[in-house]
């Protein structure tokens, strides 16, 4: 449990003796993502529960980040490959008859629990990591700079963190609407599907044409949305490819 100043944990976290590879990164994942919530809830706090990403969700990514970052990656090597299997959590909750969005409407405390959930911790960080992938590590990180330079010791609504972002891309000259980003991305629900449409040259084989289809998972959620992609073409033999 985070507290301000206090992180405290169950005797399990605290072993004795030789633990597997992918018990220690989960160890390492609890302890990282509390030791966010240092910043991410407590250094500033949201106002009310439908801001619980601004907690959760940032401290999800935040461990994970830290994790690949640590030792130039050598100490969790397989950190991001652990972040995309936690992110079935994320698919899977928002495949559901009870999805919600990232950031979602909470009518009293009662209600609180039942967002602590797969769309607030790992859909909400693989949501934030393609955000930094978008905008680029030094907009991202001053605009959190900036946000917490602004509003620490104090409680933040939705409007506060995207401002920060928005002005930071500004003044490095970034045209990306972060707003409209934030309107599909957080307060959207459900997700996309993306898949390869291409063309081949029917006498070489190689490739002509090539595009993304994107459509919605589910009908009642129908929102397309930005996507920034990396992508790698490899041929039969294992050979790196290209689109020529």
């Amino acid at each position: 449990m985070e507290n301000v100043g206090c992180v405290t944990y169950r005797d399990q976290f605290v072993f004795r003796e030789k633990v597997s590879p992918s018990f220690e990164a989960g160890v390492a994942h609890t302890f990282l993502h509390e030791m966010a919530h240092m910043w991410f809830g407590n250094l500033v706090t949201m106002q009310w529960w439908n801001d619980l990403w601004l907690n959760e969700s940032f401290a999800d990514w935040a461990s994970y980040f830290a994790q690949a970052e640590l030792d130039e990656g050598k100490l969790f090597p397989s950190a991001w490959n652990n972040f995309l299997v936690r992110k079935a959590w994320g698919y899977r909750v928002d495949q559901s008859s009870t999805t919600h969005p990232i950031e979602v409407t909470v009518e009293n405390t009662e209600v609180c629990e039942t967002i602590f959930d797969g769309i607030s911790y790992s859909k909400g960080a693989a949501v934030l990591k393609q955000l930094l992938f978008i905008l680029g590590r030094p907009i991202f990180s001053n605009a959190l700079k900036n946000y917490f330079t602004k509003h620490g010791e104090s409680n933040t609504v939705f409007n506060d963190l995207i401002t920060e972002l928005d002005e930071e891309a500004k003044r490095q000259k970034s045209t990306f609407d972060i707003w409209a980003w934030a309107d599909r991305w957080i307060k959207s629900a459900g997700l996309n599907q993306l898949e390869p449409v291409y063309e081949k040259d029917a006498k070489t084989g190689k490739i002509t044409s090539f595009s993304i289809a994107q459509t919605p998972a589910m009908d009642v959620h129908a929102t397309l949305r930005d996507h920034k992609l990396n992508m790698q073409f490899i041929d039969a033999s294992g050979k790196q490819g290209d689109l020529q």
